[in-house]
């Protein structure tokens, strides 16, 4: 969360127009009693990458409302917190103390106020974090569910093939002839001639040629998917063909085939819970917001902006 804010810092610092200085004071809604000004908003509008106004503001609220929390349920955010966050974005810009203090005056920003924000960001993510955390409750049955959807058993599969080349700009005379050349050839390989024999010969993939046609191992969903969908339903020892892909016709034998299990629960149970928390997180703090706004009283005035 540190490094978000830190990013999100950078983006305000360079980004704010000294020329909001002035008429940026103005009040453009209230949080009860903590006022959002419009260069705030505007900032958040740097830090969206431009958004509407009416859509920063909404972040501004919201930012204000999770702060309004954590003010009336004694969450904390210390100096030291504050000045660690400011001194690591002037080190991650090489600046000198005195530097910084004046880029950010070059902006038309003070530092109490540049600290100010920062407290109130820092404090608004603790208050999310905090609220959220206690209204989640892990669900194991969910996540039982959720590793049977993500790791199911996979296939995977060692192949010959001997490639006949279609260029983008060949005929249909010559694609038909092609085609032709490859069945004839497939007959020659079930009459008996042997496959890497065929490969090394006729192929036109000169890479796999002189490996008797051996593509490798693949686990089902690599390959071509035309190639997949025929390989997926052969046997060891199964030859098809002529399969048509966008580069020309192939000849497939698959020589192995291994189903892989999926890796243990506990060894990816880790990983569920955080996605699982995540994606409950994102659904209960629009929910958490909604019903702050119907706690604190909100007012929004007339803009410009």
């Amino acid at each position: 969360m540190t490094d978000k804010i830190l990013a999100t810092l950078a983006v305000l610092m360079l980004t704010v127009s000294p020329s909001l200085a002035h008429a940026g004071d103005r009040v453009v809604a209230r949080v009860e009693s903590l006022p959002i000004t419009y260069l705030e908003v505007r900032e958040a509008q740097s830090e969206g990458q431009g958004i509407p106004f009416d859509e920063a503001l909404e972040m501004m609220i919201d930012q204000m409302l999770a702060f309004a929390w954590a003010r009336d349920n004694k969450v904390y955010v210390s100096n030291e917190e504050v000045e660690d966050i400011i001194n690591s974005l002037r080190k991650s810009n090489n600046l000198t103390e005195e530097q910084f203090e004046q880029a950010l005056i070059g902006q038309g920003m003070t530092l109490e106020r540049f600290r100010k924000r920062i407290h109130e960001q820092i404090t608004a993510s603790r208050a999310i974090s905090i609220a959220i955390s206690q209204r989640i409750q892990l669900d194991e049955e969910t996540l039982q569910d959720m590793y049977r959807q993500e790791y199911k058993p996979r296939q995977s599969y060692t192949l010959r093939h001997i490639f006949f080349k279609v260029d983008s700009d060949t005929d249909e005379a010559e694609k038909t002839r092609i085609f032709e050349e490859a069945e004839n050839l497939l007959d020659d390989i079930r009459a008996g001639m042997p496959f890497e024999q065929a490969a090394r010969e006729r192929s036109d993939d000169t890479t796999t040629a002189n490996r008797g046609g051996d593509l490798g191992t693949f686990s089902q969903g690599e390959l071509l998917p035309e190639l997949d969908a025929v390989a997926i339903q052969l046997e060891p020892g199964d030859i098809d063909g002529p399969i048509e892909t966008s580069a020309g016709y192939h000849i497939i034998q698959l020589t192995s085939r291994e189903t892989i299990p999926p890796p243990p629960f506990e060894d990816v149970r880790e990983g569920l819970v955080r996605k699982w928390m995540e994606e409950e997180r994102m659904s209960e703090v629009e929910k958490w917001l909604t019903e702050l706004r119907e706690i604190y009283y909100v007012e929004i005035f007339p803009d410009d902006g």
